[in-house]
């Protein structure tokens, strides 16, 4: 079911992106992957703040939310500043938009699995998906949330990392790998616990559910 359901995700994406041409690809490409980045390493603060109204819904509400903000904005300036258009000839933008489009399709799939393991539904939730040890991937063997996830992870270590005491952000409390203990960067998943933690949560509202009936 599962497997499925993201399936046509791809192929729709891909689709889409493909009749858009090479040069609108790239942008896209790039404001995609900036924009998953920003909802995956600044959901939590937002979700925080929405807790009280969403109550287990606030991890997933808040990740689409920042994400669909954050690409729109990234999307609308690229948009603003490639007044002029580079022009391909035929084969290239041929080769180049199908190259791109599955690329775009595939990080949107990766993004996509990565943010429904917040989701509150039960483990036995998409054909019993979510019944899987941490160690399985979904999605015919490949694991894009564990991709997107080990992405994420290494562009804040490096990259892209944000100082742990930077004043406009919330305290970091995170818990440290020990290689990462040396390091003034705010890590993501840094023990790698992230699957594990909202499995955990889901199994917990499941059984919660269960009492109350």
């Amino acid at each position: 079911m599962l497997t499925l359901v993201f399936l046509l995700i791809f192929l729709i994406v891909g689709a889409g992106c493909w009749f858009a041409g090479l040069w609108n690809n790239m942008l896209t490409l790039v404001c995609l992957i900036f924009g998953g980045m920003i909802a995956s390493s600044f959901y939590e603060p937002v979700a925080d703040q929405l807790e009280g109204a969403l109550g287990v819904h606030a991890d997933l509400t808040s990740v689409w939310l920042l994400f669909f903000v954050s690409f729109g904005l990234l999307r609308l300036f690229t948009e603003l500043l490639s007044t002029y258009r580079v022009k391909f000839n035929e084969v290239l933008d041929l080769v180049g938009r199908s190259i791109l489009s599955v690329w775009i399709a595939w990080a949107f799939v990766c993004f996509s699995m990565f943010t429904l393991h917040m989701a509150a539904i039960e483990p036995s939730g998409f054909g019993g998906s979510f019944q899987a040890t941490p160690q399985q991937n979904n999605f015919m063997g490949l694991g894009p949330d564990k991709m997107w996830l080990a992405f994420v992870q290494s562009r804040s270590r490096f990259a892209f990392a944000e100082y742990k005491d930077l004043g406009m952000l919330p305290e970091y409390k995170e818990v440290l790998h020990e290689k990462d203990q040396e390091l003034n960067s705010r890590v993501f998943d840094s023990t790698t616990d992230f699957i594990l933690k909202y499995r955990y949560r889901r199994l917990k509202l499941s059984e919660s559910d269960s009492g109350d009936e």
